[in-house]
């Protein structure tokens, strides 16, 4: 499976959205979201918010649920595409938008350096939905400008739903720094089993072709991690043992396995909105949502400027999967530990480059302003050779 592939499919589901779902209500996934943004604009073919032109009265709908799920090996884009739930088949993350969502979704990926097992728990709170609308000041002002003129102010949809909720995931890894150990430990260890209780016995088998892996705990979060968590694993939320000493690593899933599964712990700190995040958020069409003021417009063309989200996007996707291997190793405190310190630092430091052109070109979505973006920051990278073999 290639390292980029995940990433390649989400922009081809970025794109499939862009081109075939605006005449619908369209559901977003951003992380960064505020409940303020309830009545702001969207321009649907890009995900690019606009300003406010309807408001209105914050409606709360308190049904609650939880589902806890073993999600096993999944790529970015399955995990993701699995957290949307009410998204048709795709997940719409918005124009050089959605690397905080696509980061946390690859770390929790399985691919050719890393087994990967994981537990999911999502939790849906409330949902507010914006009711009794009329137009702000603002939207007043726009009635009887002309269709294109609405939608470079306000879009051409606006945002009227939220779902409060939080995506908690509990992953265990198996992390090699050569695609041959990876195989080898697949091939050769056929239950890869990766949470163990405390009374529970090790295989032999799995201490002989994991020896040289690293053993990756991680607890991910749309929202903050609680503070039981926290004191458990750390406040990174990253746990790393070498193979001989994965003793501390179980004893760290078990303890936190047990406060997630106790009613008067996680689930307990669930019920608190304040605890609680934005998951989704939906749009829908002014006209057809009785805001007939605002014609039809004519949909503004993204398709020129997806090659240069794919570049970003790409280069993202291999410098996150060079990442994982190079956090695990630089944790280990053996002889090479140096190295991948240097490596990481290398890393990260790419990583901050495609991220800042993601939002330098998601504030100048042209392909006139966004190609010396592109250029100025592939130019930039350093080339990482890790993982390879």
């Amino acid at each position: 499976m290639s390292k980029n592939g995940n990433i390649q499919g989400i922009t081809f589901s970025l794109l499939y959205l862009l081109c075939f779902t605006q005449a619908q209500a369209t559901t977003y996934l951003d992380t960064e979201v505020q409940q303020d943004w309830l009545g702001r604009g969207i321009q649907s073919t890009s995900g690019l918010t606009k300003q406010t032109c309807v408001t209105g009265d914050w409606v709360e709908r308190g049904n609650t649920s939880i589902a806890i799920k073993y999600q096993g090996s999944k790529t970015a884009m399955q995990s993701l595409n699995e957290m949307s739930g009410s998204v048709k088949g795709s997940v719409n993350l918005g124009l050089f938008a959605g690397s905080v969502s696509v980061s946390m979704h690859t770390r929790l990926e399985e691919n050719e350096n890393t087994a990967s097992v994981v537990y999911r728990i999502s939790y849906e709170g409330s949902d507010l939905s914006l009711e009794n609308r009329t137009y702000t000041t603002l939207g007043n002002s726009m009635i009887g400008q002309s269709a294109s003129a609405i939608q470079e102010v306000c879009g051409d949809e606006f945002i009227d739903h939220m779902q409060l909720g939080s995506e908690l995931y509990l992953v265990a890894q198996m992390v090699f720094a050569s695609k041959e150990e990876y195989e080898e430990y697949v091939t050769k260890v056929k239950v890869r089993v990766l949470f163990w209780t405390s009374t529970t016995t090790i295989k032999d088998e799995f201490y002989q072709y994991a020896q040289n892996g690293i053993y990756s705990l991680k607890v991910l979060s749309t929202s903050p991690l609680p503070a039981p968590i926290s004191a458990i694993i750390g406040a990174s939320g990253r746990k790393y043992c070498t193979t001989a000493a994965i003793a501390d690593c179980v004893t760290a899933a078990n303890d936190i396995i047990a406060y997630l599964f106790d009613d008067t712990g996680y689930q307990s700190y669930l019920r608190d909105n304040e605890n609680l995040g934005i998951t989704q958020y939906h749009s829908s069409v002014y006209e057809s949502s009785g805001h007939y003021q605002y014609p039809a417009v004519q949909l503004v063309s993204v398709v020129g400027i997806l090659a240069l989200q794919t570049q970003l996007m790409d280069a993202l996707s291999d410098n996150l999967f060079k990442q994982n291997i190079a956090e695990a190793y630089s944790a280990n405190l053996g002889p090479d530990r140096s190295s991948y310190l240097t490596l990481l630092a290398q890393i990260d430091s790419n990583i901050a480059l495609l991220e800042g052109a993601l939002d330098a070109c998601r504030a100048n979505p042209t392909v006139a302003s966004c190609q010396g973006i592109v250029d100025t920051a592939i130019a930039q990278l350093v080339t990482i050779d890790i993982g390879n073999g």
